[in-house]
C-alpha cells in the first residue's frame, strides 16, 4: 500500500466501529499537504486519527468540541486544553498502565523499521486495537475527560 488515499480508506475501514454504538457520526476528512485528519464526532468529543505524511506517523487525539464543532486551536483553544493524545487520556483519566499502552503501541512500531507508508499501516492497526479496547469508556466520559485540565 503506497497511496495516501489507500491509507485513508484503510483508516475508514478499520475505524468504522466508531460509528456503531458509540454515538460518533460519519467521519470528516480534512486533507492538507502535510497530513490528513479523519474525525469522528459526538455531541461533546471527537476522536481524530491524524495521518502525518511528512513524518510518516499516526496519532489519535481525543478532542473537546466547541459547541459541537472541532475547535480552531490545535492543543489549546480559548486558553483551555482541547486535544489530548489517546495515550495520555488512557494513562491520566483511566489509570491504564503505561506498559499496557506501550505494549500495544510498540507492537505497531518497530524501532528498526524505516519510516514508510507500510509502517504507518502497521501503526494504524495497533492504534485501532488500543482504541477499540477503550472507546466505550472514552465515549461514556465524554466532555468530563477535559475537566481539571488547564
Amino acid at each position: 500500500m503506497s497511496d495516501t488515499k489507500e491509507i485513508e480508506s484503510l483508516v475508514l475501514d478499520k475505524f468504522a466501529f466508531l460509528q456503531d454504538g458509540f454515538g460518533l457520526g460519519t467521519p470528516i476528512l480534512k486533507r492538507d499537504t502535510c497530513n490528513t485528519t479523519i474525525s469522528y464526532l459526538s455531541s461533546e468529543i471527537g476522536i481524530e486519527i491524524e495521518l502525518d505524511w511528512r513524518d510518516l506517523d499516526v496519532f489519535i487525539l481525543i478532542t473537546k468540541l466547541d459547541e459541537g464543532k472541532l475547535p480552531k486551536g490545535y492543543y489549546v483553544y480559548n486558553g483551555k486544553v482541547c486535544r489530548v493524545h489517546l495515550e495520555e487520556v488512557l494513562k491520566n483519566k483511566f489509570n491504564i498502565n503505561k506498559n499496557e499502552i506501550q505494549e500495544v503501541i510498540q507492537s505497531g512500531k518497530n524501532k528498526k523499521q524505516s519510516r514508510n507508508q507500510q509502517a504507518m499501516v502497521t501503526r494504524i492497526t495497533a492504534y485501532q486495537q488500543l482504541l477499540h479496547n477503550h472507546v466505550g469508556a472514552i465515549c461514556s466520559a465524554g466532555g468530563n475527560l477535559f475537566k481539571d485540565t488547564p
